[in-house]
């Protein structure tokens, strides 16, 4: 991949922040290399090729990686793997490996927009009270020592991040303040990563939904949709649809990538956009009749959710960014 090719130049380089811009020949736009503390590096990559691209990858910096690809297309393999994953717009990785020696295609059809964050297991074990092998903790960190561990897990990319992944493409990382910052924001998603994987085991196949989950799934969407204004209790809902909170939580992370209220917000938001748009409603309007009481509690969540205020989206549009918006 093309973070590959900078880390010779940025694995040891701590608290850096480095763009290199794509050679003419290869296509145009830039690539960078963000550290903000020693054991946390962020690749991010903006560009447009001119024809489909092979780069080696000699090794990961550090075993645990995340992925969010939010336009392009990318075909890559492992040393020692005989299958091939191909990352595509709107997609999120999670990749522990003990080694990461490969190859990866990138495709010319759209510009290639991603953000990767590779940690050192030490350092995320830093942010825990608790040994690892606390059954509080998520089990996939205890594993990071096998050399030949593979675990792979790919999810849509929930709208509930989107402003995370906006914010961290247009930081910068060079004075205290700004290192803080990105730091936060790399661990806000390491943490909603951690919190959707499945702790029941320690399988390293991504779970597959079964026809009945997408079902149940399918229904709890419909009601969520319907019942933006008043929304049932998570308890509620599951008895609504035959099954247990558990249940329903797990199979909600399987078929969407995402929970419960986080679609619920994705719902909520998309539609207090299209109103905003097209409509002469009040800001509190809007907020009543996508389920929030009180004007501030809508612009809050809308801000976090698009990265800009309601007021302001109403006001201008938005620029064009090629990101993904799941359905």
């Amino acid at each position: 991949m093309i973070d590959f090719y900078i880390q010779p130049q940025s694995r040891y380089r701590a608290c850096h922040d480095r763009c290199f811009t794509l050679p003419e020949a290869c296509g145009s736009g830039y690539f960078r290399s963000v550290s903000p503390r020693q054991g946390m590096l962020v690749f991010l990559e903006e560009y447009r090729l001119h024809r489909e691209m092979t780069v080696a990858a000699n090794a990961m910096p550090f075993p645990l990686g995340i992925s969010y690809c939010l336009s392009g297309r990318v075909v890559w393999s492992m040393e020692g793997r005989r299958e091939q994953f191909t990352t595509r717009r709107g997609e999120c990785e999670l990749l522990l490996a003990g080694h990461a020696n490969g190859n990866a295609i990138y495709g010319s059809d759209e510009p290639v927009v991603m953000v990767n964050i590779m940690l050192c297991p030490m350092l995320l074990k830093s942010f825990f009270d608790t040994p690892f092998d606390h059954p509080d903790n998520v089990d996939i960190l205890g594993l990071w020592t096998n050399r030949d561990l593979f675990f792979y897990r790919k999810n849509a990319i929930p709208g509930c991040i989107h402003s995370i992944l906006k914010q961290l493409m247009h930081s910068s990382c060079r004075r205290p303040a700004e290192k803080l910052f990105v730091q936060s924001k790399v661990m806000e998603l390491v943490a909603f990563q951690l919190d959707q994987l499945d702790t029941s085991g320690r399988s390293t196949d991504t779970r597959r939904a079964t026809p009945s989950e997408s079902v149940m799934v399918a229904r709890a969407k419909s009601i969520l949709k319907t019942n933006m204004q008043s929304p049932p209790s998570l308890n509620r809902l599951a008895r609504l649809l035959g099954t247990n909170e558990t249940k329903l939580k797990k199979s909600f992370a399987t078929n969407c990538g995402t929970t419960v209220y986080g679609y619920l917000r994705k719902c909520r938001m998309q539609r207090a956009s299209e109103l905003l748009k097209n409509s002469a409603l009040t800001m509190s309007e809007i907020g009543a009749e996508v389920g929030y009481s009180e004007r501030t509690h809508f612009s809050r969540a809308f801000s976090r959710y698009y990265g800009i205020s309601p007021s302001q989206y109403r006001s201008r549009t938005l620029p064009t960014v090629s990101v993904y918006e799941p359905n």
